[in-house]
């Protein structure tokens, strides 16, 4: 019997959910790495259709609209709707689906159906959305047989599951630079990180409980086990620095002044790790083989640059 090594597809995709995806998996054999790469990015655009609010046919867009009753919304969009509620519990108002005071324009009853109460035009599930689906894409990726390793990045915000991992450089948020070096390193592995800040969007960010814009103007960096919560922790760290967070849930800020405070020691020293260099993000279309560097995504916006790090084992 021939005793095949494992096989590594990475497939770089544009735009998805308004940015750039980079997915790669790590398999028994090419087959099977290439299935999940694309049960991954089919699961990525079967949840962007549904929830995009910048596609008319989309289904979250047409109950927004009025065009869609609440007793036509499926299951799985209530669920999401249901998120939402949530991590404004959660954060404390500072991650709303309608912020500044104008209440919550739908209710979720018990049973999970939805109940329109007012206006929802301006609804809002950037705080964590991306990083909901990401987490579906990926744990769909991991389930397929054989799969050893799966890391999904779209714009900055990333999951992985499996031994291999990622080293992610974290960028100097008053130096938004291409050619600028990062800060600092964190490993992430069997996790998730998003970053949120206002360097590369402009101030973009608000406040949840005021609908007023974002005072903080570094970057807030956050992991977490599944993107979602890393995703909407991240959001609520801008807005509040102080954030109480759970305690599976670390969590750094960066100043614009370049100054980090790490109070739970993520970041490490960048001449020991193997980054990429800078450059790579705009050869990646013409050379998959380059690492990646990725800016801030279309929903949160902080930058970040990756490397493929050696298995463990």
């Amino acid at each position: 019997m021939i005793n095949r090594r494992p096989a590594t597809v990475t497939l770089h995709r544009e735009p998805v959910l308004g940015s750039r995806v980079e997915c790669r998996v790590t398999a028994r054999s090419r087959r099977a790495a290439e299935q999940a790469v694309g049960v991954a990015l089919d699961e990525i655009e079967r949840w962007e259709e549904r929830l995009s609010v910048y596609r008319p046919s989309g289904e979250l867009r047409r109950w927004i609209d009025g065009r869609l009753p609440d007793a036509d919304l499926s299951p799985e969009t209530c669920a999401v709707l249901q998120r939402a509620k949530y991590w404004e519990t959660a954060t404390d108002g500072t991650v709303s689906p309608l912020g500044g005071g104008s209440g919550t324009a739908y209710t979720v009853a018990s049973d999970g159906s939805v109940q329109t109460t007012g206006d929802c035009t301006d609804l809002r599930l950037d705080a964590f959305a991306k990083g909901y689906i990401v987490d579906r894409a990926v744990d769909a990726a991991a389930s397929g047989r054989g799969v050893i390793d799966v890391m999904v990045n779209v714009g900055g915000d990333i999951r992985t599951i499996g031994p291999v991992g990622v080293v992610v450089g974290i960028e100097h948020p008053g130096r938004p630079f291409d050619n600028e070096p990062p800060i600092g390193t964190i490993d992430v592995r069997n996790a998730a990180l998003a970053t949120s800040g206002r360097s590369r969007r402009g101030n973009h960010l608000y406040d949840g409980r005021s609908g007023g814009p974002v005072s903080f103007e570094g970057s807030a960096v956050v992991t977490a086990r599944t993107l979602e919560s890393a995703d909407a922790w991240a959001t609520a760290l801008c807005v509040n620095e102080r954030a109480t967070m759970p305690s599976d849930v670390q969590s750094l800020c960066v100043e614009c002044d370049g100054s980090i405070s790490d109070p739970n020691a993520l970041v490490s020293a960048t001449d020991d790790r193997p980054l990429s260099p800078v450059r790579a993000e705009r050869s990646t279309a013409q050379n998959p083989r380059l690492f990646s560097r990725f800016f801030g995504g279309a929903l949160n916006g902080a930058s970040i640059s990756i490397s493929n790090r050696a298995s463990s084992g």
